[in-house]
């Protein structure tokens, strides 16, 4: 039973093998962060209201949109240089289900709170988005996660400290952390070019 949890581990370990996931999710991140900075910076309804609209097309439409890109990187890239892993279907599914759930909290949080205690929505919401962090990072021993998770916590602290409201607090919880997602990725994409490909080496885990 240990040995078939270990070979269930390595391989969803795959899937952050090469990077890709980590940048897809700054790009997610970090254009949330634009959006709510933008919504903070307008003085108008309308942008606000537009600001709204847009948050909710990336939660739902962005998240199907970075998982296709994903998608079509590995397959591009990864598979043909170290093999091809077939993963269970609701694996896939929960880490879509989370990342949607957690965006979606995230926002609500920021949008739905009451303005009298932006210090506790701040804290809440980035201590949502470093939870769903730690995730990957204890489950699968991915250490970098970890570094993902302080850095989406530290920056709710410092939107508290710096008396940061909701929206302005969330574009620095969600840029700050989707740019450090983005830079973990790209060094680990880096990382994992370095290496040999192991094209030969397929291995179909269902």
């Amino acid at each position: 039973m240990n040995n078939q949890n270990e070979v269930e581990r390595r391989a969803r370990r795959y899937w952050y093998e090469d990077g890709f996931a980590e940048i897809g999710l700054g790009v997610l991140f970090g254009a949330l962060g634009l959006v709510f900075a933008l919504e903070a910076s307008a003085s108008s309804g309308a942008v606000r209201v537009a600001a709204v609209a847009t948050l909710t097309l990336l939660v739902f439409l962005g998240t199907l949109a970075v998982r296709g890109a994903i998608k079509t990187s590995k397959e591009r890239l990864t598979y043909p240089r170290t093999g091809y892993v077939a993963y269970r279907r609701d694996s896939s599914s929960r880490r879509t289900i989370l990342a949607v759930l957690v965006i979606v909290g995230g926002t609500a949080i920021a949008l739905g709170a009451s303005a009298a205690t932006p210090g506790r929505v701040l804290a809440l919401q980035s201590l949502t988005v470093a939870a769903a962090l730690l995730v990957p990072a204890y489950r699968l021993g991915l250490r970098r996660f970890y570094f993902l998770a302080a850095v989406a916590g530290v920056a709710g602290c410092a939107a508290v400290a710096l008396g940061a409201g909701e929206i302005s607090g969330s574009a620095l919880v969600f840029g700050a952390t989707g740019v450090a997602s983005l830079l973990s990725g790209a060094w680990t994409l880096r990382s994992y070019l370095g290496q040999p490909g192991q094209a030969d080496e397929r291995e179909d885990h269902r």
